[in-house]
């Protein structure tokens, strides 16, 4: 008697929507594990949308939402994404084309994926503090005499007054 092979060895012939499917269940799949194994814990995937690549091929998007999104996706395109290789596959690359969004894109068994978040607004300029002039009023010709008390003669002169002033 044979056994079986487990349901997962046995795939259907891919069509067009089941690919879409896998891609898309693989790719959130790979976001979720990103997020956890590099501790993002404010960047989730919202609702995914299936649609066409200008290329004509298929396309899924997402978006991902939270402070820490473009940190996110940025690490996910620079330590390669998921496992990829073989045919009609490229690794994820950052896309900062489209003013406003920065998307992370890759293709998996043809199908395009892309995870975007907003754009952050560009950090304002510090201002520059203003730097006070310097004092050059009475006070600071009472401060000029400090150095003068410290050295060794001014001491020896601060000792003599005081004998006086006992005596």
């Amino acid at each position: 008697m044979t056994t079986p092979a487990p349901a997962w060895t046995m795939a259907p012939p891919w069509d067009g929507k089941t690919s879409i499917d896998h891609v898309q269940d693989h790719a959130e799949f790979a976001w979720h594990n990103h997020l956890r194994h590099r501790g993002y814990r404010d960047a989730p995937a919202t609702t995914w949308d299936v649609g066409t690549a200008p290329d004509g091929r298929p396309m899924v998007t997402c978006r991902i939402v939270g402070v820490q999104a473009v940190e996110a996706l940025e690490t996910y395109a620079g330590n390669g994404g998921t496992n990829f290789g073989g045919e009609d596959r490229q690794k994820p690359v950052m896309d900062y084309s489209e003013r406003g969004r920065v998307s992370c894109v890759w293709r998996d068994d043809g199908v395009w994926v892309a995870l975007w978040a907003v754009e952050p607004p560009a950090a304002p300029e510090p201002e520059r503090a203003e730097v006070p002039a310097r004092d050059t009023g009475p006070a600071r010709v009472g401060r000029a005499l400090v150095p003068w008390l410290v050295t060794a003669a001014g001491v020896l002169a601060l000792i003599a007054t005081a004998a006086l002033i006992t005596h």
